[in-house]
């Protein structure tokens, strides 16, 4: 059935572009205005920084694209090298909200639904939080909602002409796939948009078939960026890509498992859990109102043309429900649950353009009559100011908790150390302070966990000759008690808390004590004078005001729910252990109630979640 025009909307294409143009101006504006000053630890920020900055190989598939167009930004005359990376994400944002407008004018022909749909879009929480620290997934929902929007405008075309947008479709389409798998999850729902006309285009047209294959082929030889990266040997060079065969590796993602497996670790809570955790974030980030449009604005679509509505139906549940059903990503905590959130940006598209679709009805339902019409401005007006209430918390633009972690774990060692961490967020904060900003000095910083990698393991050895790992291949963890051995006679060690759980003989093998955030591992035979005065040391460093960057931040966290608990956590439990071995030192007791007030600061600001809601 055809659709049947439900406002008076200029008949032109430039009056719709220049009203989408200006709202992506508008929330470009806002997002640059909040966005993160410095590193971010929110899932791999700190790594994908350190990659644009270098010109590197972050995590498989290796994403060659975001690094190249990363790298450009990183060379901007502003701000800090975060800062400029960061922008990517608000640039990319906002263009995917003028684009969500161009697709709902496409679909209602209404200026209207299609301004309050981009609104709707940029004003989500979990949108919003996106786009003021540098990840992949803001890339990826501007390249799901370009297509979706070309994909409208092609089918719209009047029957008999050719279908417009087919090869810009066909290129982005390319783009899109060499950038990230998860716009796999978007291919039904956009194979259904397009499938006719495109069938309609090359029926009769080998020529035309060629190019449409080409120009979607062709932008997958971005790949070939990564070899190039790797030849340059960067700080991080994952996969250490030399050859087709590492490239394959690399770009399958075997390394995690395979190209379906999205974690080396998946949860074990069941999917019902993930799914509630889901719909609470939904819920959370558009508002009860906006869903309840988006609902109204599918049901129409489906009545007025299936196969619209049934697209627009899987462009919102595979990305979406489907995805938190099948995928094994915790929820349970609110770090886990905040790392989880960056995967639902994607279904947002998808539900702006439905609550398009909403707006555009009741439009039509009302009419011209003044007083309906007056009551749905007023209606509309109030849910936008609601929206601007829901986020107004999100705002990164004081955040300075990345980079304060990232100093404090590196530089309160002396020169010459090992440090040997546990997690990727410690790992990356390490990695930008040696890689980008070069305050490493002669110091090694290894995450043992990954040298069960045969690439990591060579590239270890290749990269600190003169460190002995006591091993060739096999699981590590639970080894790195014999690299600490292997070392501490020349070197000091330095130990994340979390590797005492995961190799147990690091407790019995050597004497520690905290030191700032990480522990410092002693041989036997050492005085406990030396011990207890390099313990002393750190312990003054952390109350005082200059000597230890994040220890005076205990500000509330905000957005909730955030892994930015996970640097408080970090922080009290640094804390804490001081306070522990302090009292047992006798000189030390206004060190210790320092410490202990210190420690009861970072828990309270981890505590005012504000009504976090987490599904277990």
């Amino acid at each position: 059935m055809r659709r049947v025009r439900t406002s008076h909307a200029p008949t032109g294409a430039a009056t719709p572009r220049l009203v989408a143009a200006l709202l992506a101006a508008s929330f470009l504006a806002l997002y640059v205005s909040r966005l993160c000053p410095d590193l971010n630890l929110t899932g791999d920020s700190a790594e994908l920084v350190t990659a644009a900055a270098v010109w590197g190989v972050p995590h498989p598939p290796g994403y060659p694209l975001y690094t190249a167009i990363g790298h450009a930004f990183a060379s901007l005359p502003t701000h800090s090298l975060p800062w400029r990376v960061h922008l990517t994400s608000a640039v990319f944002h906002a263009s995917a909200v003028g684009a969500v407008c161009m697709a709902t004018f496409a679909l209602t022909e209404s200026l209207t639904s299609a301004v309050f749909a981009g609104f709707a879009l940029g004003i989500s929480r979990t949108f919003m939080l996106g786009s003021l620290y540098a990840e992949v997934f803001p890339l990826n929902d501007l390249f799901f909602a370009c297509l979706l929007a070309l994909g409208l405008v092609a089918r719209r075309a009047p029957r008999g002409a050719p279908p417009k947008g087919l090869f810009v479709f066909s290129v982005c389409a390319g783009l899109a796939f060499s950038h990230h798998l998860m716009l796999v999850l978007g291919a039904p729902a956009l194979a259904m948009l397009v499938a006719g006309p495109i069938g309609r285009s090359v029926r009769g047209h080998r020529g035309r078939a060629l190019a449409l294959g080409l120009a979607f082929f062709a932008p997958l030889l971005v790949y070939a960026l990564i070899p190039l990266a790797a030849s340059r040997a960067p700080a991080i060079s994952w996969g250490d890509v030399h050859d087709a065969g590492s490239l394959l590796r690399l770009v399958t993602r075997q390394d995690y498992g395979g190209p379906f497996s999205a974690t080396r670790t998946p949860t074990s809570e069941p999917s019902l859990a993930r799914l509630g955790a889901f719909a609470s974030l939904v819920v959370t980030s558009m508002g009860a109102l906006s869903i309840a449009l988006a609902v109204l604005g599918l049901g129409h679509e489906l009545w007025k043309e299936r196969t619209v509505g049934v697209s627009l139906l899987l462009a919102f549940l595979v990305p979406g429900p489907l995805f938190a059903w099948a995928n094994k990503l915790g929820t349970g905590s609110e770090e886990t649950l905040a790392y989880f959130e960056r995967f639902t940006s994607m279904c947002h598209v998808a539900l702006a353009v439905a609550f398009g679709s909403g707006v555009a009805l009741l439009q039509s339902a009302v009419g011209a009559k003044r007083y309906p019409a007056l009551a749905l401005s007023l209606a509309l007006g109030l849910w936008a100011l609601e929206g601007a209430h829901r986020t107004r918390d999100v705002d990164l633009s004081t955040d300075r908790r990345g980079i304060a972690f990232a100093h404090d774990l590196v530089l309160g060692s002396p020169d010459r150390s090992l440090i040997l961490l546990s997690g990727d967020e410690p790992g990356s904060a390490a990695l930008y302070v040696c890689a980008v900003e070069h305050a490493c000095a002669r110091r090694i910083v290894l995450s043992p966990g990954s040298l069960f990698l045969p690439w990591r393991m060579e590239q270890a050895r290749a990269r600190y000759p003169d460190l002995d790992i006591p091993w060739s291949m096999g699981p590590a963890l639970r080894r790195t008690h014999e690299l600490a051995a292997a070392a501490i006679d020349s070197r000091a060690v330095f130990v994340s808390p979390a590797l005492f759980e995961k190799d147990p003989a690091l407790g019995s093998a050597f004497s520690s004590l905290p030191d700032r955030l990480l522990f410092r591992l002693w041989p036997d035979g050492t005085p406990t004078e030396t011990e207890q005065a390099a313990f002393l040391a750190s312990a003054r460093a952390m109350t005082s005001k200059d000597g230890c960057e994040g220890c005076s931040i205990t500000a509330p966290i905000s957005p909730r729910p955030s892994q930015d608990v996970e640097i408080a956590k970090a922080y009290e439990a640094a804390f804490t252990n001081h306070a522990r071995a302090a009292r047992l030192s006798p000189s030390a007791g206004e060190l210790t109630a320092a410490l202990g007030a210190r420690s009861r600061a970072f828990a309270a600001a981890i505590d005012q979640g504000g009504g976090v809601s987490i599904s277990r």
